[in-house]
């Protein structure tokens, strides 16, 4: 989160006038790219085109000592730094990253990129809640989706690149290869690999995976909401996207493309988040933080005595026990520290015990409703003290971060 308020907003802060109307590439690290080396490193020289690269596809370029203007990442998991480390082994340092603000943080630590933007996912809770614009308008992101490449086309169609180009997207296999070169971690396709099949560019088969399938509809669903011809797909021998008119690069190129589109002034874009109300919200948090810490407590002590009373059949004092721990347990279904950080941790235990708790309700026999709540809500409270546990370093880390940099701000500013 430190990364996000310090970084520009690609959506929000950087001027569109640079990209409105202009052509981009997404390249992904299908096998295909092999074929478009040549004519991508035209494209980078005569500036005829924006390249993004998503995925493994920033290795494959660099491979073939090709910087696209950005890379894109937004996987959550450990395993997405791994996509990187070719650029923190050499300490390539030119080459803009726009990351997701989901991103794992693995991802961001050490990155030698000297321009970083970010975008803010709608998986994020952290985000919408500590960030206001200086101009406090609505802070603008992007739809969580299974595939960077749709989060990229997402980020691109919003910021007005047309025509958007896939390049190397083959959401299939190219014989045994599922990537292009110049990725280390790359594995051939193996037989048993082989069993789906989708229809390709030219009207023939490929084999393809259910992960592949995903992207594509995905892919699909979204170009529905773009208008027809902004969307071109040239990877040769890759699956037929639906709304993607199929083109050879090289004819783009020659239709579509002209000298000197591509500028960096972009890279120009300051970030416009308010410090001072980062520096709020943090306050705020740490009081919710309090209060969300003593309402578990009460919570997990009103389990207890429920067991207790229920044992020795005091019902006249479970119903008053009830009435207590109802009101509790609402406090701390709508404190922020719960809704903000833990909740997205715990979404499918909360939504399973909502369920339970509206069946047990109406329960009319005191006894038997106690040991059908502390069934339904013991399970969830301890999975949220467990993951409020975990997740303590890394929230008290951020904390201490965000008022280091409200304060330095803050210092500077007097």
């Amino acid at each position: 989160f430190p990364e996000v308020v310090q970084t520009p907003n690609f959506l929000q802060d950087v001027d569109r006038k640079y990209f409105e109307g202009k052509p981009a590439l997404i390249v992904a690290a299908g096998p295909s790219l092999n074929d478009e080396i040549e004519h991508i490193r035209k494209i980078k020289e005569q500036g005829l085109a924006y390249i993004f690269t998503v995925g493994s596809a920033i290795n494959s370029l660099v491979h073939a000592g090709i910087y696209p203007d950005a890379a894109f990442t937004y996987d959550p998991t450990e395993k997405n730094q791994i996509v990187f480390e070719k650029l923190k082994e050499e300490n390539i340092t030119e080459i803009p990253l726009v990351f997701g603000s989901s991103v794992g943080y693995e991802t961001l630590q050490n990155h030698p990129s000297e321009k970083k933007f970010h975008m803010i996912t709608s998986q994020d809770t952290i985000s919408p809640y500590y960030l206001v614009s200086k101009g406090s308008e609505p802070i603008e992101g992007v739809y969580d989706a299974p595939s960077i490449a749709v989060v990229t086309l997402q980020a691109l169609f919003r910021i007005g690149c047309s025509p958007i180009v896939l390049v190397g997207q083959n959401l299939g296999y190219k014989e045994d290869s599922r990537y292009a070169e110049g990725i280390s971690y790359a594995t051939k396709v193996n037989e048993a690999e082989k069993k789906l099949t989708v229809e390709s560019v030219d009207g023939t088969t490929i084999y393809t995976n259910e992960s592949f399938l995903r992207m594509k509809h995905q892919l699909e669903s979204y170009i529905a909401r773009i208008p027809n011809g902004q969307v071109i797909n040239t990877t040769k021998h890759g699956a037929k996207i639906e709304g993607a008119t199929f083109q050879p690069l090289n004819e783009v190129m020659d239709s579509s493309f002209k000298e000197g589109t591509v500028t960096d002034s972009w890279l120009d874009a300051k970030p416009s988040y308010s410090h001072s109300h980062v520096a709020v919200k943090v306050e705020e948090m740490e009081r919710a933080t309090e209060q969300f810490e003593s309402l578990l407590s009460q919570l997990v002590e009103g389990i207890v005595r429920m067991e207790q009373l229920a044992e020795t059949m005091q019902a006249k004092e479970l119903i008053k026990l009830f009435d207590k721990f109802d009101q509790a347990f609402g406090r701390f279904q709508q404190n922020k520290f719960y809704e903000v950080v833990l909740k997205p941790m715990v979404r499918v235990q909360a939504d399973l015990t909502h369920k339970k708790v509206q069946s047990i309700r109406f329960n009319n026999d005191p006894v038997a409703k106690s040991a059908a709540l502390v069934q339904a809500i013991g399970p969830f409270l301890y999975e949220c003290q467990q993951d409020a546990k975990m997740i303590a370093p890394a929230y008290h880390w951020m904390v201490n971060k965000m008022k280091e940099i409200t304060t330095t701000e803050k210092v500077q500013a007097e």
